[in-house]
Parts: C-alpha cells; structure tokens; sequence
C-alpha cells in the first residue's frame, strides 16, 4: 500500500488559556453527620401491659398440670382437652337393684340433638349407646364421632353424669352430659 493512505494525525484541542477559564470554586466544606438518639419514650402504659401479660402467662405455665391437654411431648397436633367438672361420684349411681335400659331426654343443641340410652345391672351402668348425636353437617359429623366415644367412655368409668366435657365440642359434651342425668334419675325412681 502506498504512503499515500496514510492518514495525518489532527492536533487534539489546545485548553483555553487560563484567562479565557471559568473561575475554579472551593471545594463545599465536608459534610459532618451527627446521630442524635433522644432517650425511648415508651409509655408507662405500654410498659405495665407487657409486663402484666408477661406475669398472667408465667402463672398459667406454672399452674397448668404437665399432662393437660395441648400437643404431645414430641409436638404433634394438639390432643382433645378435657374441662373437669367436678369428681366423679363416689362407688356406683345410687341404682341398688336397679336393672334394665332407660332413654335419656333428647336435648336440643345448636348443631343437633343429642340423646343416650343406658342400660343398667346390679346398680351400675353397663353400657351407654348415643341414640343421637349432631350430624347436620360433615364438620359436626366429625366431631360426634370423635367426642361420642370419649364421652361414652368418661361415663362408664365416672358411674355417673358427672364427666369431663371435650374441648372442641362443647354443646355435643353438654347435650351429652344432661341427656345421661335424665337418663339416670328416671332409672333411679
């Protein structure tokens, strides 16, 4: 290729002389950030609250019994919790010689009714069969079929109406339990 291809280099741009530049300004004096911290404000009432919650929930962890209710040990799903009503009554029923079955009242609750028969023997109860318990919906299903069993069982080892009600179905217990009194004091006259 020939020397003609060559390009020349143009000459860069001279600065203006120091006459023709804008006048240089000071440099801004460098910024000081102060923290400032004003002291916490909570209220006293904010502070009595918690400290109230704090004291309330202490007393309950110390007076609850370690076997009642809530999960398991290993923090599975919380068990049924049973609501003592009062201790069960002494030796049997107060049916000495009593024999036979006898219906309890039907007691209306706001999921359903619930009813007992019990059959009686040598003045104890020997079995108690739900005649009705609540099944208006599968939910209410459900718990019937869960608490029906435990309250069957609650009642044949108390002897008497006097038994815990089940945490979760609460008018099923209570229909449960005055249903199984009318059955009693009908056998018992």
């Amino acid at each position: 290729m020939p020397n003609a291809s060559r390009r020349k280099a143009r000459p860069l741009p001279s600065a203006p002389p120091a006459e023709q530049r804008a006048p240089r300004r000071p440099a801004p004096p460098p910024v000081v950030v102060e923290e400032v911290r004003e002291p916490s404000r909570i209220p006293a009432v904010g502070v009595v609250g918690v400290v109230g919650t704090i004291a309330v929930l202490g007393a309950l962890l110390l007076l609850r019994p370690s076997g009642a209710g809530g999960a398991d040990a290993l923090g599975g799903r919380p068990g049924p919790t049973k609501v003592i009503l009062g201790p069960p009554a002494p030796g049997g029923i107060g049916l000495a010689g009593a024999a036979g079955t006898t219906d309890g009242d039907p007691v209306q609750t706001p999921y359903g009714t619930v009813q007992v028969r019990i059959t009686v023997a040598g003045g104890r109860i020997t079995d108690i069969v739900a005649l009705a318990l609540p099944d208006g919906d599968r939910r209410t299903r459900r718990i019937s079929q869960i608490a029906g069993p435990m309250l069957h069982d609650e009642a044949l080892t108390a002897q008497s109406a006097n038994i815990n009600t089940i945490s979760g179905a609460t008018y099923t217990s209570g229909g449960y339990i005055r249903s199984l009194q009318s059955a009693l004091d009908k056998a018992g006259r």
